[in-house]
């Protein structure tokens, strides 16, 4: 390697560790403009702009003048005053290199934006939808609700999915060793080592129900909680209290089959229920009301037979009322 070559590398150096002074990098200019190896100015360029990623990289049909001169203005910032640049001649493979560097960085940005990019699923008011997951595990996820996940997973890197709404999983068993980890907006995270289990996070409120296997469940103030199967954990965001019962996993995951289950439901919680996740629109006034309980099944698909059902088992009118459904107790 000449003695150009090597002077043009360490202020490259310098220049990477910040340590360049205002002197070098006029030198490492005057250094490219007097070499006759093309191929290092533009690496050098290429190098220089990947450094610089703010560049105006998208602004491809630029001409080279203008390329040269952004780059000339960045690089005389970096010592954060004006440097007064040498004179130099602008040869076109110069500014041939800044342009075509611009658009490589650009292309490359883009392709690994697009191949990094979250996906993100959502599901409208009474929707359903079964969803794969990258490891192969499914998810079923209830109306009203979003996911959110990468793209690709790998043994490096936790597989982690975001939720908001309700959600079955079914995890596969893999070789991958990363963990799986389900996340809730504002809740607490769980950490599954076992495969089926359902999440409902909904407004300050977390239910998480084990199905099969084991989950382990962190609130977050770093609280832990270990479910076995046929056991509900219960998590309010508001005080951060967590309580944990055994229920009858049914109840909570009825609704991948088209169905709701009421087993001793409060109409507080069944009204709650087709507000949020089938969007419609029910109060009343009546306090009493609310508290009233009931057991069965109902079909999801319809929605006016379940209205139909309270109405004839509690003796209940319902008042169309500037779009909402106002429940009330018959003269």
């Amino acid at each position: 390697m000449d003695s150009m070559q090597e002077n043009i590398d360490g202020l490259i150096s310098k220049y990477f560790e910040g340590s360049i002074s205002g002197n070098e990098l006029q030198l490492l200019l005057s250094l490219l403009s007097d070499s006759d190896e093309n191929g290092i100015k533009a690496e050098l360029l290429a190098c220089l702009l990947e450094k610089d990623v703010d560049l105006n990289v998208g602004d491809i049909d630029m001409d080279f003048e203008t390329a040269y001169d952004q780059i000339q203005h960045r690089m005389t910032q970096k010592e954060g005053k004006h440097l007064s640049l040498i004179s130099l001649s602008v040869n076109s493979w110069y500014k041939l290199a800044a342009v075509i560097a611009m658009v490589l960085i650009g292309l490359s940005l883009t392709f690994f934006l697009i191949n990094n990019a979250d996906i993100v699923q959502h599901t409208t008011y009474g929707e359903i939808r079964t969803l794969v997951l990258p490891d192969g595990s499914s998810v079923i996820l209830n109306g009203n609700s979003s996911i959110q996940y990468a793209k690709n997973w790998s043994n490096k890197q936790d597989r982690k999915v975001k939720l908001n709404g309700e959600a079955l999983f079914d995890i596969q068993k893999t070789d991958m060793r990363s963990k799986f980890i389900v996340e809730t907006s504002g809740g607490p995270t769980i950490e599954v080592t076992g495969t089926k289990f359902n999440v409902k996070d909904r407004g300050s409120k977390t239910k998480v129900v084990l199905s099969e296997g084991s989950v382990m469940v962190s609130d977050v103030k770093g609280g832990i909680t270990v479910l076995k199967p046929g056991e509900l954990l219960d998590y309010d965001k508001r005080t951060n209290t967590t309580q944990t019962s055994i229920v009858l996993t049914e109840k909570y995951t009825s609704w991948t089959f088209g169905k709701i289950i009421l087993d001793n439901t409060s109409v507080s919680e069944l009204i709650d229920i087709l507000n949020v996740t089938y969007g419609v629109k029910i109060e009343t006034y009546d306090n009493e009301l609310l508290a009233y309980k009931l057991t069965g099944s109902v079909p999801t698909k319809n929605i006016e037979n379940i209205l139909m059902a309270l109405t004839t088992t509690f003796g209940l009118e319902i008042i169309n009322q500037n779009q909402k459904l106002i429940l009330k107790m018959q003269d």
